[in-house]
């Protein structure tokens, strides 16, 4: 049964915020707290819980924290009593330390604790994307590799520690480069640089990659179908490039990822908007050989998607009036296909804001043979 959620109370004395930056040379920037508490309802009635504070300095910010995941009321006073409680609790931790020394031509931040990555990182464990809203800015993923501390509701991550060096001056020939490995034995690196050219406002390249260490074997029956492998580290790289015009975005990016079967796997993936006054047009392609296995130990499956999203936007008297249209085609590496639409719409003033989502999925059809041969309807 899925949950129903009756009452969601985050009792949220949500950032309670104590002190405000009133200038460089102040020491203490300010405190915030967080506590929230969800309540659920499913065949029984759960409960989850999230604490955490952060204390901001002028060159140093510290997040602790804790999670307790939804919960079943019943079962709550038997682990209370039980040392596997804080096995099931989420902890957050995180500090990090910014230097600009004046004899360097950069700038340092070093962060430790239950860190975020994004951008690239998350791409090459996860390189297929999903439809999303239909009225989403442009498909124009993150550059290089971003770590960031914990949020007050952050799921369970592995300890991680990241150096960040990036120029102190605009004009500095030197890239930014960030360096980072975690409790799981991960190691990456991410090398960006972004600049411009006389008829090119923005372009920016980076090459990311690391080993990362992941296994296979027949614990679970999901894996039944495929060959186990040892745990090792296996490489991945990835290089990316974006360019921006004044209405015309680009991104592309290349990845080879070494397989536990040996030999590598490589996919592409690349993006371009049309961005106009009331028009956008957004698309993306993603291809890969047959057999992936991302850095993550998973299996994505998919050999190749197109995605198509027109958006259009209309004033009608003070309210504007926004409608997005998204098409996706999917073939797996079962060589058969799947369509997947969404459809969104907005309109709102300076009063007030209403929305509308409809989606479906169908057309699955056997590539071999290019004849429809199911029909569903989400």
């Amino acid at each position: 049964m899925r949950k129903l959620f009756l009452l969601i109370l985050p009792i949220v004395f949500s950032f309670l915020s104590y002190g405000e930056e009133k200038s460089k040379e102040q020491f203490f920037k300010g405190f915030d707290s967080y506590s929230a508490l969800s309540f659920a309802v499913d065949d029984d009635l759960s409960i989850k819980a999230d604490q955490g504070i952060r204390l901001r300095f002028s060159n140093v910010t510290f997040v602790a924290g804790l999670g307790l995941p939804y919960e079943k009321c019943s079962v709550f006073p038997d682990l209370i009593s039980d040392p596997s409680l804080f096995e099931v609790l989420v902890p957050r931790l995180g500090l990090s330390l910014n230097l600009a020394p004046s004899s360097l031509p950069f700038s340092a931040k070093l962060d430790f604790g239950t860190l975020g990555f994004s951008g690239a990182l998350s791409r090459m464990k996860s390189p297929v994307f999903s439809i999303g809203s239909a009225l989403s800015s442009p498909y124009t993923p993150l550059s290089g590799i971003n770590s960031s501390l914990p949020g007050f509701s952050a799921g369970r991550r592995p300890l991680s520690f990241s150096l960040l060096l990036s120029p102190s001056g605009k004009s500095t020939p030197f890239p930014s480069l960030l360096v980072a490995f975690n409790q799981k034995k991960d190691f990456f690196l991410s090398i960006y640089k972004q600049f411009s050219l006389p008829k090119i406002p923005k372009l920016s390249l980076s090459l990311n990659g690391g080993f990362f260490s992941h296994s296979r074997d027949y614990n679970s029956s999901w894996f039944q179908k495929l060959r186990p492998y040892p745990e090792n580290w296996y490489f991945c790289a990835e290089m990316e490039a974006a360019i921006l015009w004044s209405h015309f975005e680009h991104w592309s990016a290349f990845s080879a990822v070494q397989s536990p079967y040996g030999g590598f796997d490589f996919w592409f993936r690349t993006s371009d908007s049309l961005i106009l006054h009331d028009f956008a047009f957004n698309s993306a392609f993603f291809a890969s050989t047959p057999g992936l296995v991302t850095p993550s130990g998973s299996v994505p499956g998919t050999l190749m998607e197109m995605l198509l999203n027109p958006q259009f936007s209309f004033w009608v008297g003070e309210s504007r009036l926004r409608l997005g249209f998204s098409v996706l085609g999917e073939i797996d590496d079962k060589k058969s296909g799947e369509m997947k639409f969404r459809f969104d719409a907005n309109i709102q003033n300076k009063v007030f804001k209403s929305g509308f989502t409809a989606s479906s999925s169908f057309c699955s059809w056997n590539v071999s043979h290019n004849s429809f041969d199911d029909f569903a309807i989400d």
